[in-house]
């Protein structure tokens, strides 16, 4: 959870997430998330939302994912669709 405070609106925002491991090697994963916005103004709905993804390891050091949303809210938006590439940087 953290603190939200964007053009004087108050507010938390919040995640909770889960994921499982479904390869013997490791690679593959899925997770499912919940997250969204309390605000404290009356006048505006919090926004809620619902994901389900997966992610795959390319390498030790790199990884895809594939991920789709939906919101749980009259002010979430509907439908989110998303894919990414990580790489961790080493450092010393």
């Amino acid at each position: 959870m953290n603190y939200y405070d964007e053009s004087s609106q108050t507010g938390v925002v919040y995640s909770a997430y889960a994921s499982r491991v479904l390869s013997k090697t490791g690679k593959l994963s899925a997770f499912a998330e919940l997250n969204g916005v309390l605000i404290d103004e009356s006048e505006h709905e919090h926004e809620h939302y619902g994901n389900v993804g997966l992610t795959y390891a390319i390498k030790p050091n790199m990884q895809i994912d594939l991920m789709t949303g939906f919101g749980l809210s009259e002010a979430a938006k509907d439908f989110t669709f998303g894919f990414g590439f990580s790489v961790l940087l080493p450092h010393k």
